[in-house]
């Protein structure tokens, strides 16, 4: 039987408490999440380490997100040659494991071969965030890293997989696995308005350093395509849970951390496989106890 997921939608976050009302005006203040986070419920041993990959990837993947972002706006603004076409192709490299500081290439093609034809640095700890372009003349040849992560994307827009959106975004990053390197190709759907928050057609691509005719290993995060819009414009961001019954695994992973950073929004997974509810918000994932009635 194909796993559906059930329930989605959205949730007053004082919901969570215990609360009765699911408007705005009674949704959960600073203090009442600070209790929430207080209460949660310990962590099974078999969990931790799955959930302490889900933060730390995710947290890193919206920071890189974020880095492209501002990039891509930098690179929009500046003089240089085909830079419309220049920013569906780049490669992002945190300077660093914290993923505060990035160098965000952009690629072109030069007599069939990639080249880098403009780097972005973008710094993230201060508001706003700083960014400064160069044109890199001549274009230079990708290092073999980059080469090597070039071509795990390009299979990975060749191999079959479920689409949500009509645009994506991505993620290529290397990723320690056992005493071998591994490229982790992320595939994450682009929001197409500002009240649309996709919370399915995401995918992890798993290649070996030197094989990149398919993936060794491959992840989809949902079976079908939902969407959730904002039921008003009313809610603060964080006053309301995006919820979602999860099948694909035992625990949230980096895709729902992600979702939760980058939508501002706390995201309420319950994971069908052991019937544990999950609290996903300010890039940490708690494990709580099932409200009542949801």
């Amino acid at each position: 039987m194909v796993p559906v997921i059930r329930n989605l939608g959205v949730v007053a976050l004082a919901a969570l408490l215990g609360a009765c009302a699911t408007t705005p005006e009674n949704a959960a203040s600073p203090r009442e999440s600070s209790v929430l986070a207080e209460a949660a419920l310990p962590v099974l041993p078999e969990h931790r380490l799955a959930v302490d990959d889900a933060e730390f990837d995710g947290l890193l993947l919206h920071r890189e997100d974020r880095a492209v972002m501002i990039a891509s706006d930098v690179l929009h603004s500046s003089q240089i040659a085909h830079k419309e076409a220049l920013k569906s192709r780049w490669l992002a490299t945190a300077l660093g494991p914290a993923g505060l500081y990035w160098t965000v290439s952009f690629i072109d093609v030069v007599n069939g071969a990639p080249v880098i034809v403009a780097e972005v640095q973008v710094t993230l700890t201060t508001d706003p965030p700083k960014a400064a372009i160069r044109e890199v003349q001549p274009p230079r040849p990708l290092a073999d890293d980059e080469l090597a992560r070039h071509r795990a994307l390009a299979s990975a827009a060749a191999t079959q997989w479920q689409r949500c959106s009509p645009q994506y975004t991505y993620s290529t990053q290397f990723k320690l696995a056992g005493d071998h390197r591994v490229i982790d190709v992320r595939l994450m759907p682009a929001r197409q308005r500002a009240d649309e928050f996709p919370l399915s057609g995401f995918h992890r691509l798993r290649y070996r350093e030197t094989e990149y005719a398919t993936p060794a290993d491959t992840y989809a995060q949902t079976p079908t395509c939902l969407h959730v819009g904002q039921a008003s414009g009313s809610e603060k961001p964080k006053d309301v849970a995006l919820r979602v019954d999860h099948t694909t695994s035992e625990t949230p992973t980096e895709f729902h951390v992600f979702m939760s950073l980058s939508y501002d929004r706390p995201l309420l997974v319950t994971t069908v496989r052991n019937r544990l509810t999950w609290l996903v918000v300010d890039g940490k994932i708690r494990r709580i106890v099932s409200p009542k009635g949801l």
